[in-house]
């Protein structure tokens, strides 16, 4: 996955988390159940949406080692 892609996400998760946290500090509980019921779903999907970066970032780093440990193997055996 690109980093550019990661980065975008998570600006955009980091936003979301931003946004969602007014709206709980504007109303009580069970003032307005549409409403609460719809920022509970929302943050249920950042939630979601978090795990999956998390876990996107874990391959990226892998694949990173993995290169890296290619470039090396290769710069190696060719004796530089």
């Amino acid at each position: 996955m690109d980093l550019g892609i990661l980065i975008a996400v998570l600006a955009l998760g980091i936003g979301f988390i931003a946004v969602l946290k007014l709206p709980r500090k504007a109303f009580t509980a069970g003032s307005d159940p549409e409403l609460e019921a719809r920022v509970g779903a929302l943050e249920q999907q950042i939630a979601n949406l978090s795990q999956r970066l998390e876990e996107a970032q874990e391959r990226l780093d892998f694949m990173e080692r993995a290169l890296g440990r290619a470039e090396e193997t290769r710069r190696l055996t060719k004796g530089e």
